[in-house]
């Protein structure tokens, strides 16, 4: 009987403590999915994926254009 109670002595910080930290997991897994379906709205209403004429991907680099035609400056 005296073990139980020693038992008892430590479930009643060890569970409480599991719950808390599956509550702080569960609204930081929600918090994030609804912060990536605002920034997917906004995304849409700024009409960044309308665009599908590749122009967000210019690069300024002209010499990577030449290597990766295969004229490069090995021949």
């Amino acid at each position: 009987m005296n073990q139980e109670y020693g038992n008892w002595g430590w479930e009643i910080f060890v569970y409480p403590s599991y719950i808390v930290v599956a509550i702080i997991l569960l609204s930081y897994i929600g918090y994030s999915y609804f912060s990536l379906i605002n920034s997917l709205k906004d995304m849409r209403n700024e009409g960044y994926f309308e665009n599908n004429d590749d122009s967000n991907f210019n690069f300024s680099d002209k010499s990577s254009e030449s290597d990766l035609s295969g004229k490069g400056s090995d021949s």
